[in-house]
């Protein structure tokens, strides 16, 4: 994942495995050795788990998907932006903020 060149990352398959789909929002996703294990921890979760880090492009992803549930993870300094505008969307499932 390289987060200078893209905001959005997917596993290498686009093929999602459940019903779930774990998405983690995240304005300052970087490459650290402690986002890679983050990353990691989460492919373990879920097969299908998608990184945002433009607030928009992650709104409309999740606006797009129809027939899935949402498991949705963003930090406690961008919680404010993204939940005003996701929370009344019947696929999020379930929102965790980490601090």
């Amino acid at each position: 994942y390289d987060a200078s060149s893209s905001s959005t990352s997917t596993t290498t398959k686009d093929l999602n495995l459940e019903s779930t789909r774990l998405i983690w929002y995240d304005s300052n996703i970087d490459k650290t050795n402690d986002t890679k294990k983050t990353m990691k921890e989460f492919y373990e979760i879920n097969n299908f788990v998608v990184f945002h880090s433009d607030l928009e492009s992650c709104i409309n992803y999740i606006e797009s998907i129809k027939n899935e549930k949402i498991l949705l993870v963003t930090s406690g300094r961008d919680a404010s932006f993204i939940l005003t505008k996701v929370h009344q969307l019947k696929q999020i499932d379930s929102i965790f903020i980490f601090v």
